[in-house]
């Protein structure tokens, strides 16, 4: 488990720590103070081998991209400089991200390419003109001795091929596993994939008592599959039959709070071991189920043993959380504010967060 984690130079921090990190973790704060820097921040360390893929998904969730030029190359062109404090790069640009006490580490940095070293690269797909540019982006991690470069344009972009011939050359699928759920939620095709180890196994349970949070008549759930056309947009897929009704009920058409506490529940499960990353967690969900939510979360973190952080600018979310972990085994619970410019935050114990709740004290 995650106790601390130190950024140096990711995006908006070019020193920041988080101490006293606990199972669950409320990440608190003003808007672009950085909350989900944080999350894209451990998404990255907890990549285990899959960092190029993490990169891809973070500049994509962000729009970080050039104009596209159709007549050089296929594919998008992400602009990298915004993964780094001052949103530009040059060679010796780095960020690196730590957490205690394993001493985990993951560092990118901005290298000239050596002429004698064109193992770095993985040239498979990627435009020669490209190619030859002397500049790349280098990963390295502590769980491993190897390297991975990635060609830079003359812009300081990293092409759709050169992203994807990195991330077919992914880590081992045996690693703890890291899933990030942003505010839009999970797509449709994430929880297809996700319902389907799920399904006929115990931990079915879980997704429907989650469910039932919102919809207590729910009796079953389950993959009836999407019309092709549709694409992996939407909310298309998944289905409930409730009690007291003979028709099956897109789980779409119950708002944007069934698929949250759908996504949520299977994310859970399937991050058995790993950590689970929720961005803005209280989206589409009435404050009067938080609690409920919250003591979900717990319950199913505890058991299944995954660290969650989360981000929230609700104070219902905070005051909800401190109710549901008010009866809780101690030291399970941890709150941090993020205040843009800070080098650290401000954490908050289980008792701090109870009284500030008691005495309606603003901690957001």
């Amino acid at each position: 488990m995650i106790e601390s984690l130190h950024i140096r130079g990711y995006r908006c921090f070019s020193e920041f720590a988080l101490e006293g990190l606990q199972r669950v973790n409320l990440l608190l704060g003003k808007n672009n103070c950085g909350k989900t820097a944080l999350l894209e921040a451990i998404e990255l360390l907890t990549s285990f081998g899959r960092e190029a893929q993490s990169i891809s998904y973070a500049l994509r969730r962000r729009g970080e991209t050039f104009p596209e030029d159709t007549e050089i190359r296929r594919g998008p062109e992400f602009e990298v400089g915004h993964l780094f404090s001052g949103h530009d790069i040059g060679v010796g640009s780095a960020f690196e991200v730590m957490a205690g006490p394993y001493k985990m580490t993951l560092r990118c940095d901005v290298i000239r390419r050596e002429p004698e070293e064109p193992w770095l690269f993985h040239q498979q797909g990627i435009e020669e003109a490209i190619f030859e540019w002397p500049m790349a982006l280098r990963l390295s991690t502590s769980a491993s001795a190897e390297r991975t470069a990635i060609p830079l344009t003359p812009r300081g972009g990293i092409t759709y091929d050169a992203l994807r011939s990195s991330i077919r050359l992914s880590g081992p699928e045996d690693q703890p596993r890291t899933t990030l759920i942003t505010s839009d939620s999970l797509s449709s095709s994430a929880v297809e994939a996700f319902w389907k180890e799920v399904a006929l196994y115990p931990e079915e349970g879980l997704v429907l008592d989650a469910v039932r949070i919102l919809e207590p008549n729910v009796e079953r759930i389950a993959y009836v599959g999407a019309p092709r056309r549709f694409g992996n947009g939407g909310r298309g897929g998944m289905a409930v039959k409730c009690r007291g009704s003979g028709k099956r009920i897109p789980i779409g058409s119950m708002g944007d709070g069934a698929w949250r506490m759908l996504a949520m529940a299977l994310a859970l499960v399937r991050c058995r071991g790993g950590v689970l990353l929720i961005d803005e967690i209280d989206t589409g969900l009435h404050f009067t189920t938080l609690a409920s939510m919250w003591h979900m979360i717990l319950e199913a973190s505890s058991r299944l043993n995954v660290q969650v952080f989360a981000t929230t600018h609700s104070q219902d979310c905070l005051l909800s959380l401190s109710s549901a972990c008010h009866h809780r085994p101690p030291r399970e619970v941890s709150v941090h504010r993020i205040e843009a410019g800070k080098p650290h935050s401000t954490p908050f114990t289980e008792r701090e967060l109870w009284m500030a709740a008691k005495r309606g004290i603003e901690m957001r």
